[in-house]
């Protein structure tokens, strides 16, 4: 493999995520995390320059960055910085040792928000959906217009079994904050609900929201994320309309949204010619 290829570069990238990972899945308790966050900058540091003659620099200080982040949260004490700990731990697939680092804070202050939410949202990750579900209605009995802790409430009850009650949080939430986020998490619901209903009405309520923007074009994010919803669903012969109104906006997507785009218009190109296809065959 050619040193400073694509290629190299995503195989090295890969082997070092192995790697780091270990030293962070080798924890057993927060007290243990820090010698072995240590340890992954070590290593880190010494296959540094390996990394960035492959040409994964960016993946290297990312993953610094990383560490770095995680042993400073672990030395502050402040419920802000719990909070803050518990979220990245997520990421980083350590959900066991999020609900360590942010239980104390959120069983002390019933009505922090934040803490309550991050908490919620680690149980669901360890599919402990009734801990969850407590942590984040207490949450939203503080604050009830809080759309993190609806849109993870929404996802504790779909991943429970409870699509219908899922979906209705999911509508809450949109209503209350439209966001990308918050249009994700509907669209998600209501294609886990099962039915055509469902699912048309919150399409139709994304690209509606879409489309309110003050600025007078419509919110292109929330198009593709509707786009990229139908598609999901095998219906990629339906995103035409929306293609072209993310086209007429005439500010090109960027980075990975340019990339999600010019797959929803590859998707909506085979589904147009298999349409086809298939009326030529009758």
């Amino acid at each position: 493999m050619k040193i400073g290829t694509p290629n190299a570069a995503k195989h090295l990238s890969g082997a070092a995520e192995v790697v780091i990972d270990t030293f962070l899945k080798s924890a057993g308790s927060l007290t243990e995390l820090p010698p072995r966050l240590e340890a992954a900058e070590a290593w880190l540091d010494a296959h540094r320059p390996k990394l960035e003659i492959a040409g994964a620099r960016d993946f290297a200080d990312e993953k610094v960055k990383l560490l770095a982040q995680l042993l400073v949260l672990l030395s502050d004490s402040e419920p802000e910085a719990k909070v803050r700990l518990c979220s990245r731990l997520r990421k980083v697939d350590r959900s066991d040792l999020a609900i360590q680092a942010v239980r104390p804070v959120a069983n002390s202050d019933r009505t922090n928000v934040p803490a309550l939410t991050t908490l919620g949202a680690a149980y669901c990750d360890m599919a402990q959906y009734d801990k969850a579900e407590r942590a984040l209605r207490a949450a939203l009995k503080v604050q009830p217009a809080d759309a993190r802790a609806r849109i993870a409430l929404s996802r504790v009850l779909q991943e429970s079994g409870r699509e219908y009650e899922a979906f209705d949080e999911a509508k809450l939430a949109f209503a209350g904050e439209t966001s990308t986020y918050t249009a994700h998490r509907l669209l998600a619901a209501a294609a886990a609900i099962g039915n055509a209903e469902s699912f048309d009405l919150a399409v139709a309520e994304v690209e509606a929201a879409a489309e309110r923007r003050e600025e007078g074009k419509p919110d292109v994010y929330l198009l593709l994320l509707a786009g990229e919803a139908l598609v999901e669903q095998g219906r990629a012969n339906e995103v035409v309309d929306i293609i072209d109104r993310i086209a007429a906006v005439g500010s090109p997507l960027r980075g990975q949204s340019a990339k999600r785009f010019a797959e929803m218009k590859q998707a909506a190109r085979s589904a147009t010619r298999m349409t086809l296809f298939d009326s030529q065959g009758t």
